[in-house]
């Protein structure tokens, strides 16, 4: 198993009550098969600690964001990016942020939960971030008929599920050679490195976390 000193990655099971029960300990999961972003690392971001971002950036290797609802995105003043040239549907980003006070270049991960949390706190407002920096959010917005539901839906709908708030941390998984990760190389991770697993296909059950957003 890959060493990390932060409990809140020590555990062993898949499905959905293993992930929310993850979830609600403050644990890191692993979110397969999601349409738009493939395999992902997810934890409450509320909840976000050097270690856990460390453990991340390590072994997920990809992208280091959030997943905010509607609601919580209009709160903290964050808008949508503009489209360019845009072909495919992407992740609904924002402008990138930063914790305006506590950190320092903003890339480490003490800086980044930082910032993570600083996002997921209730009573942080729009002054209490700058853009930009280094952290990503999406906003997860509503489902649409005859489209499948993000990746980011699908994390805010397992957080609430496991009675978290209203923002998630993300971290996109790459491969050892930094190519797209699989559901089968997702899965060898989570066996090697403890994390409990859900598949995509199975948190399309929960209820759509941001319809009333």
């Amino acid at each position: 198993m890959i060493e990390c000193k932060d409990d809140r990655v020590q555990t062993e099971d898949h499905g959905l009550k293993a992930a929310t029960r993850a979830l609600a300990k403050g644990e890191i999961v692993i979110l397969t098969d999601t349409p738009d972003a493939g395999p992902v690392m997810i934890m409450d971001a509320a909840k976000a600690s050097p270690a856990t971002i460390n453990f991340m950036a390590k072994h997920g290797r990809g992208l280091i964001g959030l997943a905010i609802s509607p609601g919580r995105a209009m709160q903290l003043g964050l808008v949508l990016q503009p489209l360019r040239n845009r072909q495919r549907i992407g992740p609904s980003y924002t402008y990138s942020i930063e914790a305006r006070d506590g950190v320092s270049t903003g890339i480490s991960a003490a800086d980044r939960a930082l910032t993570i949390r600083v996002a997921a706190n209730p009573a942080s407002q729009a002054y209490d971030l700058v853009s930009p920096g280094h952290i990503f959010p999406q906003i997860a917005l509503p489902s649409m008929p005859g489209r499948a539901r993000s990746c980011a839906e699908l994390a805010l709908s397992l957080q609430q599920a496991a009675g978290g708030g209203q923002a998630v941390a993300i971290c996109s998984i790459l491969t050892e050679t930094g190519g797209d990760a699989n559901h089968v190389h997702a899965r060898l991770l989570a066996k090697e490195t403890g994390l409990a697993w859900v598949a995509a296909e199975e948190a399309v059950a929960l209820p759509d976390a941001v319809a009333d957003n």
